[in-house]
């Protein structure tokens, strides 16, 4: 598929968001399993490309590295546990880094596609009638394009968390019609398929934040007065 006739699909999808815009992509018969992972890829690896500029640009590694002393120092670490680990790091922290950003991105195809299999079998489950690769295509033509705007406004201060935050809204919205859609579900049947996987990952991104504050609270009371 060229670009123009994706775009043209994505843009079908997300503006403005209804039943309508489903119902069309959905009658056009082209559903391919192959087209969504070659969406979720292509928006993968732009991010790549723009987190890469943005490394090169901003160099967020080297500044991370210039921080690390002082943090670990006023955290208790004595200096020569510091030097120590320093001279380990500086060899070995850009190569993680960029490691984890790659199986990150490469993640997200496979991330995406475990998420839509779990909506399906809930939706089956509850009487749905649609194919996993029907459903799944749909599910692409939002999720891909709203990646890369959320990859986009990760670069923006300040009001980049609050961007993205109005993007998954934006997306839960999206899934919503692509169920009702393709399973002939009414709504309280979607609400039903959403219901779980959202609570799953309000749970994790819960649990996430009370670890993080937990170890913040940790440092904090090291430092000294």
């Amino acid at each position: 598929m060229d670009l123009k006739a994706t775009l043209a699909i994505w843009k079908n999808i997300l503006s403005p968001p209804g039943e309508a815009s489903f119902v069309e992509e959905q009658e056009k018969g082209d559903a391919n399993l192959g087209t969504a992972v070659t969406w979720m890829i292509g928006a993968a690896l732009f991010a790549f490309i723009i987190w890469a500029v943005y490394i090169i640009i901003f160099d967020p590694i080297s500044q991370t590295l210039e921080l690390m002393p002082e943090a670990l120092l006023q955290s208790g670490m004595p200096q020569a546990a510091i030097d120590e680990m320093m001279a380990q790091a500086e060899s070995t922290f850009a190569s993680t880094f960029y490691a984890m950003l790659i199986l990150g991105l490469m993640s997200v195809p496979v991330f995406f596609l475990i998420g839509s299999g779990m909506f399906w079998i809930i939706a089956r489950v509850l009487g749905g009638e649609c194919s996993y690769t029907e459903q799944t295509y749909l599910m692409a033509a939002y999720s891909a394009p709203l990646f890369i705007l959320n990859t986009l406004f990760n670069m923006v201060p300040l009001l980049g968390p609050f961007l993205i935050l109005a993007t998954n809204i934006y997306a839960i919205v999206l899934t919503y019609y692509a169920l009702k859609v393709t399973h002939h579900f009414p709504s309280n049947k979607v609400i039903g398929t959403l219901a779980l996987p959202l609570t799953l990952v309000l749970l994790f991104a819960c649990c996430s934040l009370l670890l993080l504050a937990s170890t913040m609270g940790a440092l904090l009371g090291q430092v000294p007065q």
